[in-house]
């Protein structure tokens, strides 16, 4: 997963020029009460900063964990497999309700800078892309 996403990170950087400046791999930061961290990828552009987490087997705690990196950079992307999370995602109405209550992120996953990449890792695609409420159920603020 790690490889994928930097090699879209490099497809986005020839795409856009000089959008991305700089791609950072394994970029070390402080984070509250002494300890230290890091990003998985830090991009750096003229229009801000932005992190990236891959993360393979993703749960509701390992997300809430890592979203204390969101307060050092403008943008703060989760790269997810497609798959992972399947009872937090929204579903298309199709006519007929669903009988399961949906499952909902707490009101901090609702920020416009927090964003998720959903990867298929067969296909070597990622199959959605955008802000992580749109995404996934998250309760309001």
């Amino acid at each position: 997963m790690h490889s994928l996403t930097l090699k879209e990170l490099k497809r986005i950087q020839a795409i856009q020029g000089t959008a991305i400046e700089r791609i950072e791999k394994e970029k070390p930061t402080p984070l509250p009460e002494n300890r230290v961290g890091s990003y998985d990828f830090l991009t750096r552009s003229k229009s801000g900063t932005v992190g990236f987490e891959v993360m393979t087997r993703p749960t509701k705690g390992k997300l809430k964990e890592k979203l204390r990196y969101r307060a050092l950079v403008d943008k703060y992307v989760f790269v997810i497999p497609f798959n992972a999370l399947g009872i937090y995602r929204k579903r298309k109405k199709r006519g007929y309700s669903v009988k399961a209550r949906p499952k909902y992120f707490p009101k901090e996953f609702h920020d416009l800078g927090l964003r998720a990449w959903l990867l298929d890792t067969t296909n070597e695609k990622f199959t959605k892309k955008g802000a992580f409420h749109r995404i996934f159920n998250v309760k309001e603020k």
